[in-house]
């Protein structure tokens, strides 16, 4: 365990953070070894992130030509088309929970702690946020959360910004092309969101209301 992982544990004696090798893990996805990301790190390693907010940019158009590009969309993807995206800031709060129709691969430029539950977990449409379980991946680690995975925003684990790499089915997270009415699930292209009571900013934006229980906070 590391030395970043222990501290975070001792500050975080609530949530269980655990490593992301940890068995527990394999319920939400698996630990991707078979491909080198190292040019796609690279590549974002200096992309400017917010202050105090995240941003996420759903594909960064200089890794199409990748040659690791083609690689994801034919082993992880079946050949077909994938985004490869940019997502950095500061985020301590579980605050909404995500899900999409097929897989999404992480990559931790950084360090960072995951929230992640099922919808397995859901009853009647709510989330109790007991069920959240959290994870740690290490700078360099990648994962491939399956499409039954919720997820949201990475934590950082301390004042610097988390920054991550993000595969998905090409499309995903863009708006969509109809009209949505406040309360729908489907925010975004393949993008179905719940949000806790205190998400102010997800609530804003139309999203259901349908995490209950304490709002998990990262301690750091």
């Amino acid at each position: 365990m590391s030395a970043s992982l222990e501290r975070l544990r001792a500050l975080n004696p609530d949530l269980d953070i655990r490593p992301v090798e940890d068995p527990g893990f394999a319920r939400y996805g698996r630990i991707l070894t078979e491909h080198d990301f190292r040019s796609l790190i690279d590549l974002v390693r200096d992309f400017p992130v917010p202050s105090a907010t995240n941003t996420y940019m759903p594909e960064i158009p200089a890794s199409r030509d990748m040659a690791i590009h083609e690689e994801l969309a034919a082993s992880l993807y079946g050949e077909m088309p994938i985004q490869i995206g940019f997502g950095g800031g500061h985020c301590l709060s579980l605050n909404a929970l995500e899900w999409h129709k097929g897989n999404e691969v992480n990559v931790a430029v950084t360090e960072f702690v995951v929230m992640l539950a099922s919808l397995e977990d859901l009853e009647g449409g709510f989330l109790d946020s007991g069920k959240v379980r959290t994870f740690h991946l290490g700078q360099g680690q990648a994962v491939e959360l399956y499409g039954t995975t919720l997820h949201y925003s990475p934590c950082n684990v301390d004042a610097k910004p988390f920054r991550m790499l993000v595969v998905l089915p090409q499309g995903t997270n863009l708006p969509l092309a109809g009209r949505r009415e406040p309360g729908d699930l489907l925010m975004a292209r393949n993008k179905w969101l719940i949000a806790h009571p205190e998400a102010k900013g997800e609530i804003a934006e139309g999203a259901r209301v349908a995490i209950t229980g304490k709002n998990l906070v990262l301690r750091v």
